[in-house]
């Protein structure tokens, strides 16, 4: 009669668990037990299959009742793969069994009629000894030391005060349990499955603390029987420890988010904070086991250990002192974390502080952020003797349009100004080269994340700008305005180039029968907030789109997709009250792009399903009848999501032309008597002569200012209101030229890529780039130090997103 399934999983673990199992199968007894092995998808470094490197004899395999090996496609993780074989085992009494935790049959059997003594326990553990000392491990806790789960928890059900038949307990040596390890736990299959098995969320690690939870909320037992032990080699397993303390770390989340409240789960993670920092950046510095391959981070750490000691020693001011100290950090967090301080970076790169390094200079400090990755890389090619240099039209016209801009300083009349210009070029663009090696290094992991921060960001700068735009109507404009001009700009813009703003405002904006200070957020005037609006928002709806397509999603119930909705209302909201009427085209332009992509791919998938004919009619195979489809029809077919589409986009527009302040914003842009337009008609009119006169090399790089009038200043709000243009203007038919060729083959190739393949990551990043090329007609964005590096960075992800498919 079978007694219980016994339920291995292996990842790289193969000859522990043949030494196990013939431990198990030297008891004649045996036969009672099924054995069932998951593979758990082991690779190499090729990223080749290595096949379960275990071969078991006949002869161990004939004394069990039944033996199976579960081959998975990939690594599922250790939850799905002990469901999987849960599925597949026949007895009443599953024993999950690691691969490093050794037993003889008899207790086996033991194990398994312990769940029997009585009704309620569904659940039954041994005593766990360590290998190394034969002490017993502190996996398992009894009621009775339950107390930090008692004050956290508020799902879990209060465990009875009242034990009943305690005496039983006592005399049997049974001990009724909180929680048990996983390493060898048997559970009744019934009440297993009954509960769903364990959470396939947790990969590794709180898997077994999560299903002994379920257990109790059923008002059901767990045990430890005494009279069995089972020898455990801790640390065995054959994962990295840099990826354990990964999946740990993970998993505690996972388990944090699931019975705890929100602000119980922030407080516990402030605890954990130097446990995780000594087991994460410290261990990486430590001369042991796990830092040793990190000879350099260690290196760098001392040197900048030793410079902060001499520079307090120098007798530096206490100011200087403290930035030595902040910059050595820093770069060298950068350097051992390279990943997530990029992360970091572009979380909080709008709210980044600007240095006002001298009177009339300011500096943005996501300039020299970027440069010190830059460097790093470099440093790190250097290191590794590993240098990641894209090679493709992207990266190729972009070094160009460096070299023509750097080239334009030489006949510049004002060579200061186009030296100034140039710097932002320089300390901006290596950003592509470094999301790129990183996006090579991390593959689509790292792009998915790169997408999830931006979307997050994009939420951190719609509540702030919503929040700024409505609360004028409690304190007042003029109070607002003040907050922003004395306290918050100097902050985020420098001293110089808050007082430029201020003196030349684009802030207000006529609506709703008064002057309105429209949404700005945190970035200087509300066009540039449209153009963060246009990375941002399609990052949000790759957050949402693709969850909409899982199959049996309940929107309604599912909390991610009702998040999302509200950060994609709120971008929406925004992008409205920011009264940017090139935003709102270059919005509309985005949309009506993907809405043509949309159908034109629908029409390709079409056509290639339909067979055609030698007449006017197509035949498509039905249920294994032939349908005949006139082309009228089939382009009818095609189109119907264009026409959509088409719809959406009538729709929108209608809703702006209609009596309200966003309407009459959008309606005027047409309007070529209003005062704006004729101002930007004007200057558009003379930009066009200063480019005839000009025509090769330009005037220079932001030289146009000073050639439409010579005694303005730097900071002077003076430009074409076009991007193109104002290229075409300071660096001649050239530059122009270079830099329409890199949208040119870029979007070319996302356009072959999505219409081929279908990925949503291709439409998602031609809806940002076509709304940005929109919204650049009617705006100058180019040298800002917030969106510029974005857009280095979708230039990035893109160029390594079509050489990837």
């Amino acid at each position: 009669m079978l007694k219980a399934s016994i339920i291995y999983v292996n990842h790289g673990s193969g000859s522990l668990i043949k030494r196990n199992i013939k431990k198990i199968a030297a008891d004649g007894k045996a036969v009672q037990l099924e054995i069932i092995i998951v593979d758990n998808g082991e690779f190499d470094k090729n990223n080749q299959r290595i096949e379960l490197n275990v071969r078991f004899s006949r002869e161990t395999i004939k004394k069990f009742a039944d033996f199976k090996i579960i081959k998975n496609k990939k690594n599922f993780g250790f939850a799905k793969a002990c469901n999987l074989g849960a599925k597949l085992a026949r007895a009443q009494v599953l024993v999950f069994l690691n691969p490093d935790c050794f037993i003889d049959c008899q207790a086996l059997l033991e194990l398994a009629k312990s769940i029997k003594i009585k009704k309620k326990i569904v659940a039954a553990a041994p005593i766990i000894l360590e290998k190394q000392t034969q002490k017993k491990q502190k996996h398992s806790f009894a009621v009775k030391n339950n107390f930090r789960e008692k004050l956290f928890s508020t799902r879990i059900k209060k465990i009875e005060q009242k034990q009943t038949n305690k005496h039983y307990f006592k005399v049997k040596k049974f001990q009724k349990l909180a929680f048990a390890t996983g390493a060898c736990l048997a559970v009744e299959k019934k009440a297993f499955k009954q509960i769903g098995g364990f959470d396939e969320k947790f990969f590794l690690y709180f898997e077994d603390k999560d299903l002994c939870n379920r257990i109790r909320e059923q008002s059901w037992m767990i045990v430890q029987n005494k009279a069995i032990a089972a020898c455990h080699w801790r640390k065995s397993s054959a994962i990295k420890w840099s990826l354990r303390k990964k999946r740990y770390y993970q998993a505690q989340n996972h388990y944090w988010r699931k019975y705890y409240p929100g602000y119980l789960v922030m407080l516990l993670k402030f605890l954990r904070t130097p446990k995780y920092l000594k087991q994460t950046v410290w261990s990486d510095l430590s001369f042991t086991q796990a830092g040793k391959q990190n000879k350099q981070a260690r290196k760098l750490f001392f040197v900048g250990l030793i410079s902060t000691i001499f520079g307090i020693l120098l007798g530096f001011l206490w100011l200087k002192t403290l930035l030595v100290l902040i910059a050595t950090w820093i770069a060298f967090f950068v350097f051992i974390k390279s990943r997530e301080a990029f992360l970091l970076f572009l979380l909080f790169l709008p709210v980044l502080p600007a240095l006002n390094l001298a009177q009339g200079i300011d500096l943005a400090s996501s300039r020299i952020l970027i440069l010190l990755m830059a460097l790093i890389w470099l440093l790190k090619g250097i290191l590794t003797k590993k240098f990641i240099i894209p090679v493709n039209p992207t990266a190729i016209f972009l070094s160009t349009f460096f070299v023509w801009s750097a080239f334009s300083l030489v006949h510049s009349p004002v060579f200061s100004w186009s030296l100034r210009k140039l710097l932002v070029f320089l300390s901006i663009f290596p950003l592509f080269w470094v999301t790129y090696g990183l996006l090579v290094k991390n593959r689509f992991g790292f792009w998915h994340k790169i997408m999830k921060t931006v979307a997050a960001t994009g939420v951190l700068l719609s509540l702030i700008g919503l929040g700024q735009f409505f609360i004028q109507f409690l304190l007042g404009k003029e109070a607002v305005m003040n907050f922003y001009a004395k306290v918050a700009a100097p902050i985020w813009w420098g001293q110089t180039f808050t007082q430029a703003v201020v003196e030349n405002p684009s802030w207000l904006v006529a609506a709703f029968g008064q002057d309105l200070m429209r949404v700005i957020s945190v970035l200087p005037d509300p066009h540039m907030m449209c153009f963060f609006l246009s990375f941002a928002l399609p990052a949000q709806l790759y957050q949402l789109l693709p969850e909409l397509k899982r199959e049996n999603i309940n929107v309604l119930q599912n909390k991610r997709l009702k998040l999302w909705f509200l950060a994609i209302t709120m971008s929406l909201s925004c992008l409205g009250l920011t009264f940017s009427r090139g935003g709102y085209l270059g919005f509309l332009l985005g949309v009506g792009v993907i809405g043509i992509l949309v159908g034109i791919r629908k029409l390709v998938v079409k056509a290639v399903k339909v067979k055609q004919s030698s007449g006017f009619f197509c035949l498509k195979k039905i249920n294994g009848h032939k349908e005949a489809l006139s082309r009228r029809k089939l382009l009818a077919k095609a189109f119907r999501p264009a026409l959509f589409g088409l719809l959406i986009l009538v729709l929108i527009i209608y809703l702006f032309w209609s009596q309200n302040p966003i309407a009459a914003r959008l309606s005027s842009s047409f309007d070529v008597y209003e005062g704006s337009n004729q101002g930007r008609i004007e200057l558009w009119r003379q930009g066009w002569g200063i480019f005839l006169d000009n025509w090769l090399v330009g005037v220079g790089l932001g030289a146009f200012a000073y050639e439409v009038d010579a005694t303005l200043a730097y900071r002077d709000p003076v430009y074409a209101h076009n991007l193109y243009l104002e290229f075409l203007i300071e660096l001649g038919l050239p530059g122009l030229i270079v830099w329409l060729a890199i949208w040119f083959f870029l979007s070319l190739a996302l356009i072959r890529k999505y219409l081929s393949a279908g990925r949503i990551e291709f439409l998602i990043l031609i809806l940002s780039l076509s709304w940005f090329a929109g919204h650049a007609f009617f705006e100058m964005p180019i040298y800002s130090p917030v969106i510029l590096p974005y857009l280095m960075i979708y230039l990035a992800m893109s160029s390594w997103l079509i050489k990837q498919t």
